[in-house]
């Protein structure tokens, strides 16, 4: 008789719970205004004094030699403080010298040699901003930082019955699954759905506060945030956050979907797993496919809310520096339809390298741990 499945949930290793929030009317806030600066006057050049009247009385005037060109320095470009641009006012003109005594020794006046030139300033180089690659679009939208701590965190073998394992070689299993499992195969699968970008989106990314947002996402899911983490979850029980940012949170949870595209990859590997070591184990012990759908099905409504809880808490302390209105102003870029469609193409194209590397596993598993 065939021996019933059994597919272990791995104990979660999540943030503390976060208490339960109360469904709350999503409140539209809108967004400050800043109130532009009143332009300042541009300083005025005193006019050039004019020339003082020759008079006719010395014998003759010699050609006068015309000055050297006035060279105005470039003005320094504004540097970037934080999210706002540091202004620099330009520096006042030089003063134009005056005219010299015209000496009087000749009887008319005679043409310069040469007529004035005015020598015009050089051209400013334009500074191109960094060209947004597919690779800087990952990491401009979180998925490259997302991604990472997926590929880092998985442990595709805590889902399957240790008993069954027992006949394999888990630690040549192990080293296969991590083999194909690379964070550069779900990057260039998504980097082909990148393109075209829609205008508002790449506005978005190259933004101060897209560039501030993604840098912070960046940061928090590193190892090195671990520990940080974990003391900023352990006193949300104490210090919980105002109900309006938890608001906040939910609606960026909501339109990002990261939960959805990370059980579907983790579900379709440990099925691929299962399904590539059957023919290495006895007929009694094999992984029906009608039993692995009730046992997936069963292990997915268990870690749903608990993985819900540790990523809206990652959240919070992600975005725990930025205040409410460019909060808000992050949820309404992915609520947005350029949000929608840049979410869409990193989940197909994260679920489109989920499959191929399925099908490696499925191929490559009885092939390489089979008795030789």
């Amino acid at each position: 008789m065939r021996e019933a499945l059994k597919l272990e949930t791995p104990a979660p290793t999540a943030p503390p719970v976060t208490p339960a929030i109360p469904p709350a009317e999503v409140m539209k806030r809108e967004t400050p205004k800043l109130e532009t600066p009143a332009p300042t006057t541009p300083p005025v050049t005193p006019a050039v004094p004019p020339a003082e009247v020759v008079k006719r009385e010395a014998p003759k005037l010699e050609t006068l030699t015309p000055p050297a060109p006035l060279v105005v320095p470039a003005v320094p470009p504004a540097e970037v403080v934080s999210r706002d641009a540091a202004k620099l006012e330009a520096p006042p003109p030089p003063a134009v010298p005056p005219v010299e005594a015209v000496r009087r020794e000749a009887p008319e006046l005679e043409a310069p040699a040469e007529p004035l030139r005015v020598v015009a300033p050089a051209p400013a180089v334009a500074v191109s901003p960094l060209p947004l690659t597919p690779q800087l679009i990952l990491d401009r939208c979180g998925a490259a930082s997302q991604i990472a701590q997926f590929v880092r965190g998985a442990n595709f073998l805590s889902y399957l019955d240790k008993n069954r394992l027992a006949a394999i070689d888990a630690a040549a299993l192990r080293a296969l699954v991590s083999k194909h499992f690379q964070v550069t195969a779900f990057h260039r699968s998504i980097a082909g759905r990148l393109e075209p970008l829609p205008p508002s989106a790449r506005a978005w990314l190259e933004s101060p506060l897209g560039r501030w947002m993604a840098d912070l996402s960046k940061r928090a899911s590193t190892a090195a945030s671990r520990d940080e983490l974990v003391a900023f979850a352990g006193g949300l029980k104490d210090a919980p956050p105002p109900q309006s940012r938890l608001v906040l949170v939910h609606r960026l949870f909501d339109a990002g979907r990261p939960l959805d595209m990370e059980l579907d990859a983790t579900m379709a590997t440990v099925r691929a797993i299962a399904e590539g070591i059957n023919p290495l184990l006895p007929d009694a012990q094999r992984f029906g496919r009608a039993d692995l759908d009730r046992a997936l099905a069963s292990v997915r409504s268990t870690l749903v809310p608990v993985l819900k809880n540790a990523r809206i808490v990652q959240l919070l302390f992600t975005y725990r520096s930025v205040d409410e209105g460019e909060l808000e102003e992050l949820v309404r870029f992915w609520e947005s339809e350029s949000g929608r469609w840049l979410t869409a193409a990193v989940e197909q194209g994260f679920a489109e390298a989920a499959g191929r590397i399925g099908e490696r596993l499925r191929a490559e598993i009885p092939r390489r741990l089979g008795t030789p």
